[in-house]
């Protein structure tokens, strides 16, 4: 699977064919980055949100706002997410990845 985001305001999914299986979309702004991890998307927007997506199912599953800039840079790590703004601050997102899971929760 491949992801590109172009600076669009989706994100386009392409198998390793190169056939386009379908878009992301849900920004309002241009994409600025992208983060991976098995089925998940995690992407951040100049519309100032975090959005996460599962890739198979091509649909979003959580909206994250707390930025008040673009949102530059996202990290997946174990059970976090991270993300870096153009307002200067960092947020660490704890379990957003396990939240449609029965075993893990919001914490």
């Amino acid at each position: 699977m491949c992801i590109r985001d172009r600076a669009k305001t989706s994100v386009e999914v392409w198998n390793l064919k190169g056939k386009k299986c379908f878009s992301l979309d849900g920004h309002t702004a241009p994409v600025l980055t992208t983060a991976r991890y098995k089925n998940y998307l995690v992407t951040g927007s100049i519309d100032r949100t975090i959005r996460i997506w599962d890739v198979k199912k091509g649909k979003q599953l959580i909206l994250l706002r707390a930025h008040e800039g673009s949102v530059n840079s996202v990290e997946i790590k174990d059970r976090w997410v991270y993300s870096g703004s153009e307002d200067g601050t960092i947020r660490q997102w704890e379990n957003v990845l396990y939240q449609d899971e029965e075993d893990h929760g919001w914490v």
